[in-house]
Order: C-alpha cells, then sequence, then structure tokens
C-alpha cells in the first residue's frame, strides 16, 4: 500500500476502486446468468472401460444446436445490441465509438472501438460481433463501453 505520512495515496485508492469497477460487472453477468453450477452428485463418473459400454452411463454428444461456434450461423442468432438496451446504459454503450463521451469518460482515447477491446469475441473485420459483457447480442466492432480493456 502507499503510504505517504500515515496516508494513504489517492493515485492507489483510484487504482483498487477503478479495478473493482471493470471486475463488477464481470461478477454481476456471471451470477445472474441463470446457469447452474453442477453439483457434485451431479458430475458424470469417470468413464470405465466397463462403464462405457453402458449406454445409460455414457453421456449424450452436444447437439450442433448447442455448441455455438463465432462467425457462423450462431451469431446470426443474436441481436444487434440497442443503445437503449438496460446493460447498454449501465456500461455507456455506444455504436460509434467517436460518440463517446470523452468528459465523462477520461479513460477514453481516440482509437480504442470494441474491435480492439479484450472483452470482443468477433472475428477481425467482421462489422458485429459478440462481447463477453453482453451475452446473447452482438456488438459493433466500432462501438465502445466503459469496461474497454485494450488487447494485449
Amino acid at each position: 500500500m502507499s503510504i505517504v505520512d500515515g496516508k494513504i495515496l489517492r493515485r492507489h485508492i483510484l487504482k483498487v476502486l477503478g479495478s473493482s469497477a471493470i471486475l463488477a460487472p464481470l461478477f454481476s453477468i456471471t451470477a445472474c446468468s441463470g446457469e447452474k453450477t453442477p453439483t457434485p452428485e451431479a458430475a458424470p463418473d469417470d468413464l470405465t472401460p466397463s462403464s462405457a459400454a453402458d449406454p445409460a452411463r455414457t453421456p449424450e454428444p452436444a447437439s450442433p444446436a448447442e455448441t455455438p461456434v463465432e462467425g457462423t450461423a450462431a451469431d446470426a442468432k443474436m441481436s444487434p445490441l440497442s443503445e437503449d438496451d438496460p446493460q447498454a446504459i449501465a456500461l455507456s454503450y455506444v455504436a460509434d465509438a467517436t460518440r463517446a463521451d470523452s468528459a465523462k469518460f477520461p479513460r477514453y482515447a481516440a482509437g480504442q472501438t470494441c474491435a480492439s477491446c479484450a472483452l470482443y469475441l468477433g472475428e477481425d473485420g467482421n462489422a458485429l460481433g459478440p462481447c463477453s459483457m453482453f451475452p446473447g447480442k452482438l456488438v459493433n466492432s466500432a462501438g465502445w463501453c466503459s469496461v474497454y480493456a485494450p488487447k494485449v
């Protein structure tokens, strides 16, 4: 911790608060996703040669509809994110990054877009793509939101 003359430096406090502001939406989305974590009794047993022959104990492979693949028809089923969406409003999403309010968001810098963000899951060159912050929606690759994190 950064302490000078018995006082915690403002810079250290802002750094801690800033990192928690980025992580908080991630935890809230995960907590609200509605997916249940499998309990130990629901977890499949190790498949042994004898259990592999038993169709009752062999898990069924996922159907193609249950395994979305980026850049395929699975993306076509997702709808584009509207700036009026409650999650978009909460994260100050704009479909055009040039409209991002740099006075309200001093971290915004020209050139930052969803396509250059670490949370963007779309393929390079696509106009729309999925984002981990907006599950089930497609964001504009030229957009921006307040949890922008540059790709490393």
